[in-house]
């Protein structure tokens, strides 16, 4: 796919996500290929809710989700 600079300018998210989506995205000026649009590399994703900091070592927040829970539980029963 082609697109001038006016045209990344005007559509910029239509040509982000066809590179993300892997099309070969060149950006001209001039009529001359200037760009190529190519999406970074994901680096290693970690956990999603990893406990991190001063209680990364505790075994109460091994599960963050039971943990979080537990911290939203109301203190007194009604």
């Amino acid at each position: 796919m082609q697109a001038s600079i006016r045209e990344l300018r005007q559509h910029t998210k239509e040509l982000l996500d066809a590179a993300m989506r892997g099309e070969r995205v060149i950006v001209t000026y001039h009529d001359q290929e200037y760009i190529q649009l190519v999406p970074v590399q994901n680096k290693k994703i970690t956990e999603k809710n990893e406990a991190f900091g001063m209680w990364k070592d505790d075994p109460s927040t091994a599960n963050v989700d039971e943990f979080i829970n537990q911290l939203r539980r109301p203190r007194h029963a009604d």
